[in-house]
């Protein structure tokens, strides 16, 4: 009961949190839009700008934890092609063999 109750109050902080933060993405697309359509494009770029920033934080927001874990960008990927792994061992030679 309490966890569910701090759980809530923790993603309604966070929610707020992110709001009062996608105002400044809003204003940027706002003042662009201003100059491309004029006042109401100040009000659609700012729209748009809080949609964005909202869309961009939407695994922070949503809690989205219960899916499984992905692959993360800093793990080795065994993909590489044998041109490289060469090139490697070549300039490996190159830099750090004996001077002859």
């Amino acid at each position: 009961m309490i966890a569910n109750i701090l759980y809530y109050l923790i993603k309604i902080f966070l929610w707020g949190l992110a709001l009062f933060l996608s105002i400044i993405p809003g204003m940027i697309a706002g003042y662009i839009g201003e100059t491309l359509l004029g006042g109401i494009g100040y009000w659609i770029g700012f729209v748009i700008g809080i949609l964005i920033f909202l869309v961009y934080m939407k695994p922070l927001l949503a809690f989205d934890d219960d899916k499984p874990l992905e692959k993360e960008y800093y793990q080795q990927s065994y993909d590489t092609s044998l041109f490289s792994f060469l090139v490697g061992i070549w300039l490996g030679r190159k830099f750090f063999g004996k001077d002859d």
